[in-house]
């Protein structure tokens, strides 16, 4: 049921909700309500999910949006039911959560090669010259299949990595899935995607591999592979080069005067600084506008005289932790800091590298995405982190 539910994050929110829907109904058959009081008593995922959910809560007492605030309830209900129904079953069956990661790594890479199918099918039959552009090969959004991918090719790599290194062909598979999953989020073309996926995997060899010498020549093919594909795809090349252009808005305090023409990186920094600098002056910093007022609190910004940047009208800050700080203030960003510092530390210490992984996929998209704005990033988010936290049970490590 878990597999079904991550599997239905692939396909459009209709058949997601229905999925994840199935997965709490059958949760809830299985559980007895003292044994859900009990999983909240003994894991400390639970109580900081329901904190966050708190304060969203506590947010809406001074909103202006009451409406959308509500709407920001429903989306985020996840954060309660997925740890309170779900958490406690796993830990009831003693569940292999390393086969559920596996398996969600093969439903991952199985997604993967049904779109390049597809993609295929309308290059060669019907000259789709398209078919395998970032924006055209994706269902659903691009920047939440890159999370997807990233953090699922990572897991099924680390899943077979032990067995498959004991032989030659076991090796060449490897490199074959690695190669492979760089050429998928090259396609796809994510930025983010591709550093994240870089560094976790830089950290898999690092950690995984016998000697230096290997680790080295391990380096230089997945250096090679890099370069063969960028060269080979534009849309990610040109994404990468542009990236360091106009970066001298960045200095300004007054757009008027100045045509503003930013690439994503340089857009990703001015909204930044402006909501952050506006916040501050406002005197909003600690507790936020509230649960619903975020976006047209920015929208309210990107409209001032100063920067005339109404095109950018309703896009949201592209970065969960500024949209945390406008949305809930500083105690909302401690509390997320606080969930993904605790954890970070444990796996750590214990040496959980998929659950690294996945804070370090989940963290950098946290940095150019607001992830927790949107159903698909929600559940993907909260799903997997109660599959990581079931084995963290009265876990002591404190941040």
């Amino acid at each position: 049921m878990i597999c079904l539910a991550y599997a239905g994050l692939f396909f459009p929110i209709g058949i997601s909700n229905a999925t994840l829907i199935a997965l709490l109904i059958f949760c809830i058959v299985k559980i007895k309500p003292r044994e859900v009081l009990i999983s909240i008593q003994e894991n400390d995922l639970s109580k900081l999910f329901i904190v966050i959910y708190f304060l969203q809560i506590i947010g809406l007492l001074y909103t202006t949006d009451l409406s959308y605030g509500l709407f920001t309830l429903e989306k985020k209900i996840t954060f309660l039911l997925i740890p309170i129904f779900v958490l406690p079953l796993l830990q009831k069956v003693e569940a292999n959560t390393s086969t559920i990661l596996g398996w969600f790594g093969i439903v991952t890479l199985a997604s993967s090669a049904v779109l390049l199918a597809i993609a295929a099918v309308k290059w060669f039959a019907f000259n789709d010259q398209q078919a395998f552009y970032y924006e055209e090969i994706i269902i659903i959004h691009y920047v939440y299949y890159s999370i997807y991918f990233a953090c699922g090719s990572l897991l099924l790599i680390d899943f077979v990595f032990d067995s498959w290194s004991k032989s030659k062909n076991g090796i060449a598979g490897i490199c074959l899935l690695f190669a492979y999953s760089f050429l998928v989020l090259v396609i796809v073309a994510s930025k983010t995607g591709i550093g994240a996926f870089c560094i976790a995997s830089i950290l898999l060899l690092y950690k995984r591999l016998p000697s230096k010498r290997i680790f080295a020549i391990s380096i230089l093919f997945f250096l090679l592979t890099a370069v063969l594909l960028f060269y080979f795809n534009s849309n990610i090349r040109d994404r990468f080069t542009e990236m360091n252009k106009n970066m001298s808005f960045l200095l300004k305090d007054d757009f008027r005067g100045s045509e503003v023409y930013v690439t994503d990186l340089t857009m990703r920094l001015i909204f930044w600084k402006i909501s952050i600098t506006q916040l501050w002056h406002d005197n909003l910093f600690v507790f936020g506008l509230g649960t619903g007022d975020a976006q047209e609190y920015m929208n309210a910004v990107y409209s001032l005289p100063q920067y005339q940047m109404n095109s950018y009208v309703n896009w949201d800050s592209h970065n969960e932790w500024v949209f945390t700080l406008i949305q809930l203030g500083f105690i909302g960003v401690l509390a997320l800091a606080v969930l993904y510092g605790k954890y970070l530390i444990a796996a750590f210490r214990r040496n959980d590298l998929k659950f690294l992984y996945f804070l370090l996929v989940t963290g950098a998209f946290s940095m150019t995405e607001s992830i927790l704005e949107s159903n698909k990033g929600i559940v993907f988010f909260v799903l997997l982190f109660t599959v990581f936290a079931t084995t963290y049970r009265r876990e002591k490590t404190l941040l």
